[in-house]
């Protein structure tokens, strides 16, 4: 079984069209599955994707 490549977070933005701010902070509240290592964010494009999907409504506004 082969395991998905981990990709930044600025590579995993441009995939899903989102600002990689967005989905640093994702990462830090812990709705998006990444793995911090050396300083930098990781994540599968498999679980950007399903975060953009299930997680990310940017149509929903903050007051």
């Amino acid at each position: 079984m082969d395991a998905e490549k981990l990709i930044s977070l600025p590579e995993a933005a441009r995939l899903i069209e989102v600002d990689a701010s967005t989905l640093a902070r994702a990462a830090r509240l812990k709705k998006l599955r990444a793995d911090k290592i050396g300083g930098v964010w990781l994540v599968t494009p498999s679980e950007a994707r399903r975060w953009k999907q299930e997680d990310h409504n940017p149509k929903m506004k903050r007051r």
